[in-house]
């Protein structure tokens, strides 16, 4: 009977190996390319993160590809026309929407299904819930707030937390300005859209400096339908140190936007992680940001100016059939005094901002591609009380997950 079993044992154990080496690639990155949208540029960060490391391939979920600002060396993944699945399949966009569901394009013959999202609202989609813990192993956040959100909203896929990438190259060779120039220049770059709150930075501004001449704020964003009722408020307030942008920017366009600027301001009701302060950052751009959210892993830094959180709006999602979640609006009497006090009292925000271009640094690609490779093909995995990712193991509480990654390094020996 013990021989039966163990030969039993040993055909199961062959006949994994055996299925798992049919697997021509490491990793199958799945989802969109588009260098101007955030969520669409994960794919080609880490692309370009991984490429060297790992075996891997592309597999769009959409037509959504555009190669403006793609970088050559990501644009031959892409283009490679094996589809094959691989070993690990990592999904980097809205698992589903009313538009559509992406996550049916993650191979089912990969050994382990990663999906990556994030979110900035309280609960999350409904209709992610059974898709995340139905049909994945691995679900993968941006950020802590974002882990405790998942969680509470229903997940049981073991949860795991790591930021994502930024290209910040580019605002990190920009040269510094010490002083704001003659013209202060507050602005901010992101969607026109309820979210986004722009009407907050614009109502604020208005309270705090009128038509200053000497103070500027623009605003500059693409797509949302709040750009034309923020034209309508800026001729209302009869404001001619307002400047709206509707334009789509080359990443040029968008460095030279941001590092031309004295201070940013993003007074968002809700992030799922937040890239362009990181950016401002990068170039030591003082920053002022609403206190919720995905932004309060940047506020606690202390390295910029935190805006209070006093009270919560209830949104509806058109996207995710009309489901309602909590938003948090941040404070206007702070964030007049927010502005004020940037303008008033700006070396001691430059030295903050200074300090935070040396945090932000950790968000370079080069920088996290260890812990992406302990996630994707790692060399050690732990068994233990937490979900946890380093440089140098994999954690997890869950046996089933353990059992699949250690089948993995077996076959990487």
């Amino acid at each position: 009977m013990n021989r039966l079993v163990c030969y039993i044992s040993l055909l199961t154990t062959l006949s994994n190996t055996f299925a798992l080496q049919q697997y021509p690639y490491d990793l199958s990155v799945v989802g969109e390319i588009w260098f101007a949208e955030s969520i669409a540029r994960l794919p080609i960060l880490l692309i370009d993160m991984l490429k060297d490391d790992v075996k891997l391939n592309f597999i769009p979920s959409s037509n959504a590809v555009t190669f403006q600002d793609v970088p050559q060396r990501v644009q031959e993944v892409v283009n490679n026309p094996d589809k094959a699945p691989g070993a690990v399949s990592l999904l980097l966009t809205l698992p589903a929407n009313n538009k559509g569901a992406a996550y049916h394009h993650v191979p089912k013959e990969s050994h382990i299904r990663i999906a990556y999202i994030m979110f900035e609202a309280d609960p999350i989609p409904p209709q992610w819930i059974p898709i995340l813990n139905n049909d994945f192993d691995v679900v993968v956040v941006t950020d802590t707030f974002c882990k405790d959100l998942f969680i509470k909203s229903g997940i049981k896929t073991p949860v795991f937390t790591l930021p994502h990438g930024a290209y910040l190259e580019d605002f990190l060779k920009k040269e510094v300005r010490k002083t704001p120039g003659d013209i202060f220049r507050f602005g901010v770059s992101a969607g026109f859209n309820y979210r986004k709150n722009l009407a907050l930075i614009l109502e604020a501004f208005a309270q705090e400096f009128g038509n200053n001449p000497k103070v500027q704020l623009i605003l500059h964003g693409r797509a949302g339908g709040s750009c034309k009722n923020l034209h309508e408020r800026v001729k209302q307030l009869n404001l001619t140190n307002v400047e709206i942008i509707n334009e789509t920017y080359t990443h040029k366009q968008y460095v030279d936007f941001i590092t031309s600027l004295d201070c940013y301001v993003l007074l968002s009701r809700g992030e799922g992680f937040s890239v362009s302060p990181r950016e401002a950052l990068a170039a030591g751009i003082p920053c002022i940001l609403s206190n919720n959210s995905a932004h309060t892993t940047i506020c606690k830094t202390g390295f910029v100016r935190a805006v209070n959180t006093e009270s919560t709006v209830t949104v509806l999602y058109p996207d995710f059939n009309n489901y309602p979640a909590t938003m948090w609006n941040a404070d206007f009497d702070d964030s007049c005094k927010a502005l004020k006090e940037v303008y008033e009292y700006y070396p001691s925000y430059k030295y903050k901002a200074l300090k935070g271009r040396q945090w932000v640094k950790h968000y370079l690609i080069e920088n996290l591609k260890p812990y992406y490779l302990s996630l994707i093909k790692p060399t050690k995995v732990v068994l233990g009380q937490h979900n946890h990712i380093t440089k140098e193991h994999l954690m997890t509480n869950s046996p089933e997950l353990y059992k699949k990654y250690n089948q993995l390094i077996e076959l990487q020996k």
